[in-house]
């Protein structure tokens, strides 16, 4: 029974690693102060940009994007115009609008990325977000644009560790 409790000599270590948070004000959304999809630096942005991404695609038959990949799998259901009422029209956004068609995983992706994002607006219904540019960041604006139900304001919080039991850069030994 003793030779079931000897040290096997080995050792094995876990870190956790660091994971961003994001915190959402529901209703809210930061104005006038998107990154340019059209004109951005980074490759990524620009080929996610709704337009550049979805283009012009109400032909008949299953809707896919300039690459070929299929709306629902590419996310192109965010280059949807919805009125005021909330309901969908046949109409695509513009080539001027600053919406990438992500769900919210790959938005914050993007944005945590970016040096120049400082927050993402994303739409509650389909797949669609607007990174923010640092002027979003400025104390003394008076306040986010509210009462737009369809919108939800997602920044940065904290640098955490997945669970609750390690604190991030924690590094536990097991011994075998």
């Amino acid at each position: 029974v003793s030779s079931l409790h000897a040290s096997l000599g080995m050792t094995a270590e876990l870190t956790c690693p660091e994971e961003l948070k994001y915190t959402h004000l529901y209703e809210r959304y930061c104005q006038y102060d998107n990154l340019r999809a059209p004109f951005n630096e980074d490759e990524e942005v620009v080929n996610h940009q709704c337009v550049n991404k979805c283009g012009a695609s109400r032909a008949p038959g299953p809707r896919v994007d300039r690459n070929g990949v299929r709306y629902e799998q590419g996310w192109c259901h965010g280059n949807t115009v919805v009125d005021s009422s909330g309901v969908e029209s046949a109409t695509e956004l513009s080539r001027y609008v600053n919406a990438l068609c992500l769900p919210r995983e790959e938005c914050e992706r993007l944005c945590t990325k970016l040096d120049s994002c400082h927050s993402f607006d994303m739409h509650r219904q389909f797949p669609r977000c607007y990174l923010n540019t640092m002027e979003c960041a400025d104390p003394v604006r008076e306040t986010y644009t509210v009462g737009i139900t369809a919108m939800t304001l997602s920044f940065p919080a904290e640098l955490t560790a997945p669970g609750h039991a390690l604190e991030v850069g924690d590094t536990i030994t097991i011994q075998f």
